[in-house]
């Protein structure tokens, strides 16, 4: 039985794509408002913004891709439509606006997380945090949902990229702090395969998935690991004892 679990943040402790799928809403309804009959179809403006992000992602993590995501969009479809880049500057940064005020939102924490976090912490698990993002937006997160009386300041771990060299880095430091040599008491939590499973995979450690309610994400993949729709089956699947 794994010793050491090492969670994931966004929607895997907290909900945090929904509260990008508000604001995408509220990015097309400006779209609409903005480009009126000649506006394109919903649709069309969602999958154009996450072609754009998904570009924007392969950068080192910055705060600024989700909001600059809409903008490029903007600008796209107003290409597509003027045939020009003259660009609306007021609305460039009303968009943006739309974009920033996800990281105001305080994320609720999903069902049944904080007490299985809990009462994993009681039967003696080690518990990390490993967080993908901005450290201030983060924390955010952290503090307004009280995971500091969860994880010690010396186990969350912020970064603006996810690899298997930062994960070897969390190892050792948990290796060197406790004693614990052996990769299999170690397991990685999260619902990103390619930023979560994969690299904890790769390193040689376990690895359990929270089934993503991003769309855009489900895909067929043949790799080992197991897979929850919350993390409570944690404790329903495995003896914490």
């Amino acid at each position: 039985m794994s010793k050491v679990y090492i969670f994931d943040l966004d929607d895997t402790i907290v909900e945090c794509q929904v509260n990008y799928f508000v604001v995408l809403s509220n990015f097309i309804a400006k779209m609409v408002d903005v480009f009126g009959r000649m506006s394109p179809h919903p649709k069309d403006i969602a999958h154009k913004q996450h072609e754009i992000d998904v570009v924007l992602m392969k950068e080192p993590f910055s705060k600024e891709r989700f909001p600059k995501s809409l903008v490029k969009t903007y600008q796209y479809f107003h290409r597509e439509i003027y045939g020009n880049e003259n660009y609306d500057k007021k609305i460039e940064e009303e968009i943006f606006a739309i974009g920033d005020s996800v990281y105001k939102v305080i994320p609720k924490p999903l069902p049944n997380a904080i007490e299985t976090l809990a009462k994993l912490k009681e039967h003696g698990k080690i518990l990390c945090l490993y967080t993908l993002g901005d450290k201030d937006v983060q924390m955010y997160k952290i503090l307004n949902n009280r995971l500091y009386e969860i994880f010690d300041p010396d186990k969350i771990f912020i970064r603006k990229k996810k690899t298997v060299e930062e994960l070897e880095e969390i190892y050792n430091y948990i290796r060197n702090q406790y004693g614990i040599v052996d990769k299999s008491e170690f397991t990685m939590v999260g619902d990103n395969l390619k930023t979560d499973i994969i690299p904890a995979l790769e390193f040689g450690i376990n690895a359990i998935k929270v089934r993503s309610r991003n769309p855009f994400s489900a895909i067929e993949d043949e790799f080992d690991y197991k897979e929850v729709d919350n993390i409570s089956e944690i404790i329903w699947n495995m003896n914490p004892d």
